[in-house]
């Protein structure tokens, strides 16, 4: 992804991966990748730039649902994602990241034909709203502490 990529990352609240679901090469000259092995490998990259990222909340967005044999491989990668380290002996040592990415919800889409798109932008806002709260909640946890903390100090 390069580090230029990767230092905005950081700043990002929640993590959105958008995969083919019939694989991916990048070019004629690489090798080609399944959608499990993509999602490894963005893992992989995330993990390598910066540990902490791989544990930010994620979304999947399954692309090219349209498209024939998408079904099967659907399947196929929901059984890869409930236990990785069951395909782990398939794979590259090199693809293999140390944690993987526990995706909060997977949305099968189309660009093509639309459909999933609203499911996946209503997934995305609610994402967004769960973590303001999260975040919310833990700011109202410090400030009632710094309070109780400033509390006591004045009475002794």
């Amino acid at each position: 992804m390069g580090h230029k990529f990767l230092k905005h990352i950081e700043r990002t609240k929640q993590l959105l991966l958008v995969v083919d679901i019939l694989g991916f090469q990048l070019s004629i000259k690489t090798q080609f990748r399944t959608a499990f092995e993509t999602i490894l490998l963005l893992t992989k990259e995330l993990e390598l730039y910066k540990e902490e990222l791989v544990t930010k909340p994620a979304l999947l967005a399954i692309n090219k649902m349209d498209l024939p044999c998408a079904k099967d491989n659907l399947d196929e990668l929901m059984k890869q994602l409930q236990s990785p380290e069951d395909f782990f002996h398939l794979l590259e040592d090199e693809m293999i990241p140390e944690k993987t990415l526990e995706f909060k919800d997977l949305i099968p889409i189309s660009t093509y034909t639309g459909e999933g798109i609203e499911e996946l932008k209503t997934c995305i806002r609610k994402s967004i709203y769960e973590e303001a709260e999260r975040e919310n909640e833990e700011y109202q946890k410090k400030k009632l502490l710094l309070l109780q903390t400033s509390d006591q100090m004045s009475r002794s």
